[in-house]
């Protein structure tokens, strides 16, 4: 009996000393790509944003897109009950990517490669307008910059 007991408690060891050495070593998985392993790191500048209820009729917020950045992703909500009109500008040019009008409790996604502008925006320094005519601008908007469409 002590013979078969013994012989038990000696399987019973073996088993978990082999058991707990499988688990022990590190398992290392290859990280899926279609280019050898290669992972190409994003390249997602900062995402900033800003609420516009400071009582006044027209509020200008500015950012800048930096260099290799130069496509953009807005979103803009208008709080308000009454429509405002949101102007989009580079500085630098001079140049307006858009002026629309949201309407009061509405929002707008704004995406350069949907708008007609598939090979990025201008690096520099930008304005965006918000007017709300006799009204005073009740909104937010929030954007980030990247590399390329799909890192959004």
């Amino acid at each position: 009996m002590k013979k078969k007991l013994a012989s038990a408690i000696v399987a019973t060891a073996l088993v978990c000393s082999f058991s707990t050495s499988v688990f022990a070593n590190d398992v290392v998985i290859p990280p899926p790509s279609d280019k050898g392993g290669v992972i190409t790191p994003m390249e997602v500048d900062k995402e900033w944003g800003s609420k516009l209820d400071d009582g006044r009729s027209t509020s200008v917020r500015s950012f800048r897109i930096n260099d290799n950045y130069g496509h953009l992703k807005l979103r803009m909500v208008n709080y308000s009950q009454h429509s405002v009109t949101v102007t989009l500008e580079h500085t630098n040019s001079n140049f307006v990517y858009f002026s629309k009008t949201i309407s009061g409790g509405g929002s707008l996604d704004w995406k350069n490669w949907d708008e007609g502008f598939s090979q990025g925006m201008a690096s520099g320094s930008y304005v965006l307008t918000w007017s709300a005519g006799n009204n005073d601008v009740n909104g937010e908007y929030w954007g980030k910059a990247a590399s390329q469409t799909k890192d959004f």
